[in-house]
């Protein structure tokens, strides 16, 4: 089973043990960098949950996933169709003011993350910010069908600098939100960096 597939396969029980998890500290760390009524790309929205409550907060959100089940599910909470995109398939030029890629990029290979990463950056305009966030760890695995790729302060830090127009904001771990699982989790804000001006 890909990863792609354990989406579609479990997207209802998804869509249900996700959707009232409270990710207000993580709203709080965001919202400061985008501007009122700013855009925002959700990227590997799932259930809709976040990209719903930034619209409901004045935002402009573009939602997209690469699961077809969770496309369908988030469209219905977000009412306006979200994008049925994988990471490779995004391709935008300096639209948003902010990137969203909560538990999203934990599942792309490592091997690629870095040019996942340039692809996101090209989609910020200048000074927007990207957050992201991965099973607190090293190393990656197949769990359940679902490849990961864990990470730390430090090993984050390293891919980050491979972009050289990102740089990092605030790299912190967490607990798990939800109660039940005693997981900790990476979570990193990085701002695309203003272009340089000749006077």
């Amino acid at each position: 089973m890909t990863t792609e597939a354990f989406y579609n396969e479990n997207a209802d029980n998804f869509y249900n043990r996700t959707l009232n998890v409270n990710m207000d500290h993580f709203y709080k760390e965001f919202l400061p960098h985008i501007p009122k009524g700013g855009t925002i790309l959700d990227a590997g929205c799932g259930s809709g949950r976040d990209a719903k409550f930034f619209q409901d907060q004045g935002y402009n959100v573009t939602a997209t996933d690469s699961a077809i089940e969770m496309v369908k599910l988030s469209s219905l909470l977000i009412g306006k169709p979200s994008l049925h995109l994988s990471f490779e398939d995004i391709d935008m030029k300096e639209e948003f003011d902010g990137i969203w890629a909560n538990a999203s990029l934990l599942h792309v290979d490592s091997k690629i993350l870095p040019k996942i990463l340039e692809k996101l950056c090209e989609a910020l305009k200048p000074g927007g910010v990207l957050f992201m966030s991965f099973k607190y760890g090293e190393g990656e695995y197949i769990k359940d069908g679902r490849y990961f790729n864990d990470h730390t302060e430090t090993s984050i830090g390293q891919v980050i600098s491979l972009i050289p127009e990102f740089e990092e904001i605030k790299s912190w771990k967490s607990a798990d939100t939800r109660n039940s699982s005693a997981e900790f989790w990476l979570s990193s804000i990085v701002r695309k960096k203003m272009k340089y001006i000749k006077n």
